[in-house]
C-alpha cells in the first residue's frame, strides 16, 4: 500500500489569500474613525455657516435700524415744527377769542350792534381751525415719538451699550420734555410777537439740540458697524 500522500492542490485565489501577510488589528478601526471625523467636520461646517449667517443678519438689522432712525428723525423734525406752530397758534387764537368776548361783554347789549356776531364768528373760527389742526398733528407726533422709542429699544438690543452710547440715547429721550417746555401751555394774554418768538425757539431747539443729538447717535452707531465689518473672517467668534 502506497503511504505517500499527494499534495493538496489549492485554488490560486485561496493560495493568494493564505500567502498574504496578517492584517494589523488597528486597520479595521480606520473606517469608523473616518465616518466620525467626517461627521464632526460636517457639523462644525454647519455651525460655522449658521454663526456667520446670524452675524450677517445682525449686521443687516443694525443697518436697517440706523436707516429707520434717520427716517424717523426727518419726520420728527417736521412734526415738531408744524405741531409746535399749530399749538402756539391755537393758544394765541384762544387768547384772542377770550379778549374778543371780554370786549363784547363790556359793550352795550343792543342787538342792533352789527359787530357782535362778526367778532364771535371770527373768534370761534380762528380758534376752531387752529385747534383741529393741532389735534391731528399731535396724534401724528405721538405716533412718531412711539416709533422713536421702539427704535431706541432695538438699538439697545442690537448694539453693545457703552457709557457713551447710553448718554447719547438718554439725551434724545430727554428732548421731548425739553420741547414741551418750549412750546409752553395756555396763555391768558396776547403778547405782541409771541407766535413769532415761539416759532424761533422751536427752530433753535431743532437745529441746536434735537437734530445734533440724533446725528451724533447715528454717527456712533455707523462707527460701530464699520468696526464690526473690519473684523477678519477668522475672528468669527466676535
Amino acid at each position: 500500500m502506497d503511504t505517500n500522500l499527494s499534495p493538496i492542490i489549492l485554488s490560486p485565489i485561496l493560495n493568494a489569500t493564505l500567502n498574504q501577510p496578517p492584517v494589523p488589528s488597528w486597520i479595521p478601526l480606520i473606517s469608523p474613525l473616518s465616518v466620525l471625523a467626517g461627521t464632526f467636520v460636517g457639523l462644525f461646517a454647519s455651525l460655522f455657516s449658521l454663526h456667520l449667517k446670524e452675524k450677517q443678519d445682525k449686521r443687516n438689522m443694525r443697518r436697517q435700524i440706523v436707516s429707520r432712525l434717520r427716517g424717523c428723525q426727518s419726520l420728527l423734525t417736521n412734526l415738531y415744527m408744524t405741531y409746535g406752530i399749530a399749538f402756539v397758534e391755537t393758544q394765541h387764537a384762544g387768547a384772542i377769542s377770550k379778549k374778543n368776548l371780554e370786549y363784547l361783554k363790556n359793550r352795550t347789549q343792543d342787538p342792533t350792534e352789527l359787530d357782535k356776531p362778526i367778532l364771535e364768528s371770527q373768534a370761534y373760527d380762528l380758534y376752531q381751525k387752529s385747534y383741529e389742526r393741532s389735534i391731528i398733528l399731535h396724534l401724528e407726533l405721538a405716533k412718531c415719538s412711539r416709533d422713536l422709542f421702539e427704535i431706541i429699544g432695538l438699538i439697545e438690543t442690537l448694539f453693545p451699550i457703552t457709557d457713551v452710547l447710553f448718554k447719547k440715547i438718554s439725551l434724545i429721550i430727554e428732548m421731548d420734555a425739553k420741547y414741551n417746555v418750549i412750546i409752553g401751555s395756555k396763555i391768558d394774554s396776547v403778547p405782541e410777537g409771541w407766535v413769532e418768538t415761539k416759532e424761533s425757539e422751536i427752530r433753535a431747539f431743532l437745529t441746536k439740540d434735537m437734530n445734533p443729538a440724533i446725528d451724533d447717535l447715528i454717527y456712533n452707531l455707523n462707527t460701530k458697524i464699520k468696526e464690526d465689518d473690519a473684523i477678519s473672517w477668522w475672528q468669527f467668534w466676535k
